[in-house]
């Protein structure tokens, strides 16, 4: 489908409707025209869909998605669940990373500092243990930990490390007295490469740019956790409810060295699936998932709410996370389905 044949099918949607409700006789309309707006505005800067294998421009990729489906029922439903997608822009992102770090991060430091207001060197002395004793590393490297870095004005620590890669490298099963780990704890000591005076990390914060089920982060945490003597904030900057829940299991699991403080949460009022059953309302919300699960059936997707069934709706400008639903971004054997927001996948 193009452009032009889904304007004509949503101008005889709202033409065929039948009744009272005078706003409904252009609830399509509405509908395509916001998605037209957020498209040329907000949701035209998506990485993956740069490529010479997708259509760049948004309308088009909306027009072929919708094209996938053959009855004008199903089509409505794409059309409606699209104004549905939660979008995070690059310039969302640096929002997250300043709030990440000028709210939870800067209370935390605050506190395992010992910190008090009444101190007339308060501020100083805060900036000195946020940017030279607090440490900002990544859980996986999908998080730009140089743009928060840059952001936020840190510097001074040369290395940041992903510590999904440490926690391969260096297993918790094994002798603890490991190079990488000697090493590690060395860096830890004197960060300040070339400083005659010793700045050691006291403190260190786990960034993540998206969790959904929580299994990439699960092993790095508990790797911190356990081989490392620091303390440790663990900064989601978006978290859905499953991930929020392993997250929880960590902290009890670590009450006296882990700490969590998420910025944005996806709750089950925005997830489908079982992870929303109680609290989702929206009136669709049944029909979408009858038909990713027809979609499964037909297009052999074998986990049609995202990886772990965790039913999201994100996109982010980067990429679409596999926790959201396989519909938004899979394109599958040879073209039969054609992605909204195509997926740059790790496999």
């Amino acid at each position: 489908m193009r452009i032009n044949a889904l304007r004509d099918a949503v101008g005889e949607w709202d033409a065929g409707y039948v009744g009272d409700d005078i706003e409904l006789t252009s609830k399509y309309l509405e509908i395509l025209n916001r998605l037209e707006f957020l498209g040329k505005h907000e949701w035209c800067n998506y990485l993956p869909a740069e490529s010479a294998d997708f259509e760049i421009g948004f309308l088009d990729r909306l027009a072929s998605w919708i094209g996938n489906v053959d009855s004008a029922d199903d089509q409505k439903l794409l059309l409606e669940y699209a104004q549905r997608l939660c979008f995070f822009s690059h310039q969302d992102f640096i929002s997250l990373y300043r709030s990440a770090y000028e709210g939870p991060i800067t209370r935390w430091v605050i506190t395992q500092a010992g910190l008090r207001f009444s101190d007339p060197q308060f501020s100083s002395k805060l900036e000195r243990e946020m940017k030279r004793h607090t440490w900002y590393c990544p859980i996986t490297d999908s998080m730009d930990i140089n743009e928060f870095y840059h952001a936020n004005h840190i510097s001074g620590v040369e290395h940041r490390p992903s510590f999904s890669t440490l926690a391969m490298l260096d297993p918790i099963n094994k002798d603890s007295d490991s190079p990488l780990l000697n090493k590690l704890l060395a860096f830890l000591k004197k960060p300040d490469r070339g400083q005659r005076r010793e700045r050691p990390l006291k403190r260190l914060v786990l960034l993540e740019d998206f969790v959904g089920s929580g299994t990439q982060m699960k092993s790095a945490i508990k790797w911190a956790a356990e081989r490392l003597d620091l303390q440790i904030l663990v900064v989601p900057l978006i978290i859905c409810g499953p991930g929020m829940t392993v997250l929880h299991e960590l902290t009890k699991q670590y009450p006296t060295v882990l700490s969590s403080s998420p910025v944005v949460q996806i709750g089950p009022d925005n997830l489908l699936g079982e992870n929303g059953q109680l609290e989702n309302t929206w009136e669709h919300r049944h029909e979408m998932e009858d038909l990713a699960k027809r979609l499964e059936i037909s297009h052999s997707v074998k986990e049609p709410l995202g990886y772990k069934e965790t039913g999201c709706s994100v996109v982010t400008y980067s990429n679409a996370p596999n926790n959201s639903l396989s519909l938004i971004h899979r394109k599958v054997l040879k073209n039969k389905w054609l992605p909204l927001f195509p997926r740059a996948s790790r496999a």
